[in-house]
């Protein structure tokens, strides 16, 4: 798909029907070594937040080499789909997959499941990576392994359910719990 100041899109494929019940799927890789483009284009699009927690982390978070494969087909329902991300940036690996079953259009009552893994061999880099004070900073010692880990499934109107554990990055730790979508 091209280059955008140092990061590459890539992929093939086809998802017809967006709006209602999306049925296909696509093969994408994303690549950087630089964000820089990302975050211009994210301005010129005036999506400024993004544009701003993308760049307060950008140094961290190349090189990246991700693989982006969504897939969905319809049912009497809806559509079944699952989205997976897989591979490394930061030299975090990085392990996800959403999955749901319903219209797109009424996401509040799609039964959806989500998983997530991030695991890095310096816990400190990784806690800077999704927003935290690094763990070597608050204590003033080398980082070792550090993880995150979530897992979610449920209707968002009804309850969504999740469990997060965490170790290495500053909080340890699990919770879970539940949380609606407001309707």
């Amino acid at each position: 798909i091209g280059d955008i100041g140092g990061a590459r899109l890539s992929g093939g494929g086809a998802i017809r029907s967006y709006a209602k019940a999306p049925d296909g799927d696509l093969g994408l890789k994303i690549s950087a070594r630089a964000l820089d483009g990302v975050v211009e284009a994210l301005r010129s699009l005036g999506v400024e937040k993004a544009a701003d927690l993308l760049a307060n982390r950008a140094d961290v978070l190349v090189p990246a080499d991700i693989s982006l494969d969504p897939a969905a087909a319809r049912t009497a329902t809806g559509s079944e789909g699952d989205l997976t991300v897989q591979g490394t940036a930061g030299g975090t690996e990085v392990d996800g997959r959403f999955g749901y079953d319903g219209q797109i259009d009424a996401f509040g009552v799609a039964a959806l499941e989500a998983s997530l893994k991030l695991v890095n061999s310096d816990g400190g880099l990784l806690a800077r990576q999704i927003g935290l004070v690094p763990p070597d900073v608050q204590t003033g010692t080398q980082s070792g392994w550090g993880w995150v880990a979530l897992e979610a499934s449920g209707k968002p109107n009804d309850a969504v359910n999740f469990h997060l554990d965490s170790e290495g990055i500053g909080v340890q730790g699990s919770v879970a719990g539940s949380a609606r979508w407001p309707g």
